[in-house]
C-alpha cells in the first residue's frame, strides 16, 4: 500500500476501490499482544494462524513504528527478490524517501555527519550506505499515531478519487464462467457483501496477505517464516562527539556497517508509556530520576544474527547472540562510549519484520505454490506488495525496502482499473 500513498504518479487510477478494515475483533480489543502495539488504550493488532501478528486500523504498523529506514546495495536486493525488477526498485528508494521527507522530518546519518533532508536534495545527497530516520513534524510521536500514514493514504483517494471500503476481504475466489470475462475475481466482505473485479493488488501486510491468499490456495499455511528479533542492551553511555538530540524521535543516533546497524535511544527520551509497560524491569526504569535516565541508553541492533527462523524451525544459539553482541560494540565503539548494564532479545514475532515464508497446502509444496501466485503476476491479474515476496532474509531494517517494492510494483497497475484489498498496512 506505500506505493499509492507515496507514488509520485499523477495519472487516474480508474475505478478503484481500497478495503481496509478499521479496528480489531472484539477479542483481541483488550488484549495486550505488545507494547508498541497498543496505542492509549486500544489494540491494534492480532494474532494469526502463522504465528505473526497482523495490524487491522487504517494505517496498520505505521501508526506505531520508530520510522528506521537502511536502503540495501543491489546485490542485497538481488537475493531477497530473486532478480525481480531490483532495478526499479532501487531507483525507488530515492522516490520514497522524498516523498517521506514532504510529510515528516527526515534524518540522514552517514558516519558522524546528522542532518535533516528536504525533499529537493534527496537526488543529490541519497546514499546506499547512509540510514535514515523518520520524526513528526509537529506534535506526537511514533507511539502517538505520530508517524502513521492513515493521513496520507486518505489524502491519496482524495486526490485520485478512489473509495475507501471499511471493512474485511473474508474469501477472495477466481471466476471461471465464461460470461464473465472482465472480472477475474470476486470478493467476499465479513457482512456478506460480494463484489467483482478484473485485478487484485493484496497490501495486507504479512500476515494479511496470507489469510486472504488462503482462500486462492486452499489450505494454504505458512509453516515457518523468519523475523528480526534485534538484541537491545541498556547501560550507561556518551557520544564521542557532540551530535545534536533528534527532535521528534527517541532515537538520537543510528551507526552501520556491512554487517551490522545499531540504533541509539537517550532512556528519557523513551516514551514513558512503552517503558512502564514493556515489562516488570521496565516499571523500574520508569521510576529513575530524569537527570540518571539523561546518561542511559538502549541499544538495538540488527544484524545477520538478528534473523530467527520460527514455527517449525529454530531460534539462535547462545554463540551466535554473543557473536552479535560483540559484533554491537565494534560499530558503536567507533562513536560511543558505552558501559552495558541489561542485555535481552526481542521475543521472536515481536520484532514485526517477517519475511522468507515457507508455503504449504493440502494438494501443494512451497516451490508448487510460488509458481501458481507468480503465473497470477505475469498474467497482471494479481499483485502482491510487502514482505511477503522476500525470498532470503537481509538483517537491515526492512521497512524502507518494502516502500520501494511497493512503490516499483504499483506503478505496473496504474494505467489500468483496479481494485485493492487492503486489511492492514504493514511498514
Amino acid at each position: 500500500m506505500y506505493g499509492f500513498v507515496l507514488g509520485a504518479s499523477k495519472r487516474a487510477l480508474g475505478n478503484s476501490t481500497i478495503i481496509t478494515s478499521d479496528r480489531v475483533l472484539p477479542e483481541y480489543k483488550n488484549c495486550k499482544l505488545h507494547p508498541k502495539l497498543t496505542i492509549g488504550n486500544v489494540n491494534i493488532a492480532e494474532r494469526c494462524a502463522s504465528g505473526a501478528l497482523c495490524s487491522h486500523v487504517i494505517g496498520g504498523f505505521s501508526n506505531a513504528w520508530g520510522g528506521v529506514l537502511t536502503p540495501l546495495n543491489l546485490k542485497s536486493l538481488r537475493n531477497a527478490f530473486a532478480n525481480r525488477n531490483v532495478k526499479k526498485l532501487h531507483k525507488s528508494y530515492i522516490e520514497v524517501l522524498s516523498s517521506l521527507s514532504k510529510k515528516f522530518k527526515l534524518y540522514s546519518f552517514d558516519g558522524y555527519n546528522k542532518e535533516i533532508v528536504s525533499s529537493h536534495e534527496m537526488h543529490e545527497k541519497f546514499g546506499l550506505t547512509k540510514s535514515y530516520l523518520l520524526a513528526p513534524k509537529s506534535s506526537g510521536s511514533w507511539s502517538t499515531f505520530g508517524l502513521s500514514l492513515e493521513f496520507a493514504l486518505r489524502e491519496m483517494c482524495l486526490e485520485k478519487n478512489i473509495k475507501i471500503l471499511v471493512g474485511r476481504a473474508t474469501i477472495i475466489s477466481r471466476l471461471t464462467s465464461s460470461h464473465e470475462k472482465k472480472c477475474k475475481f470476486q470478493v467476499t466482505l465479513d457482512d456478506g457483501s460480494k463484489f467483482q473485479c478484473q485485478r487484485i493488488i493484496l497490501g495486507a501486510g504479512f500476515a494479511g496477505n496470507v489469510n486472504l491468499m488462503s482462500s486462492l490456495v486452499s489450505g494454504l499455511e505458512v509453516s515457518s517464516f523468519i523475523d528480526h528479533t534485534p538484541m537491545l542492551c541498556l547501560g550507561f553511555g556518551v557520544l564521542k562527539n557532540n551530535i545534536l538530540s533528534t527532535e521528534g524521535s527517541p532515537i538520537d543516533f543510528i551507526a552501520r556497517n556491512t554487517q551490522q546497524s545499531v540504533s541509539f535511544y537517550k532512556l528519557s527520551d523513551i516514551p514513558l508509556e512503552t517503558l512502564r509497560d514493556t515489562s516488570a524491569f521496565g516499571t523500574v526504569l520508569y521510576k529513575i530520576p530524569k537527570f540518571i535516565k539523561d546518561k542511559m541508553f538502549v541499544t538495538q541492533s540488527w544484524s545477520k544474527y538478528s534473523n530467527s527462523k520460527g514455527s517449525e524451525g529454530k531460534g539462535l544459539s547462545a554463540f551466535d547472540r554473543l557473536s552479535e553482541l560483540f559484533g554491537m560494540f565494534g560499530v558503536a565503539s567507533k562513536y560511543f562510549f558505552f558501559f552495558p548494564i541489561v542485555k535481552r532479545t526481542t521475543k521472536f514475532s515481536q520484532g514485526f519484520h517477517y519475511m522468507c515464508p515457507r508455503f504449504s497446502s493440502f494438494d501443494k509444496e512451497h516451490e508448487e505454490i510460488k509458481k501458481y501466485i507468480e503465473a497470477l503476476e505475469k498474467n497482471g491479474e494479481l499483485q502482491i506488495l510487502g514482505s511477503l515476496r522476500i525470498e532470503k532474509p537481509f538483517f537491515e531494517h526492512p521497512s524502507l525496502t518494502l516502500m520501494a517494492h511497493s512503490h516499483a510494483n504499483a506503478e505496473l497497475f496504474l494505467n489500468k482499473s483496479s481494485i485493492t484489498s487492503d486489511n492492514q498496512l504493514d511498514h
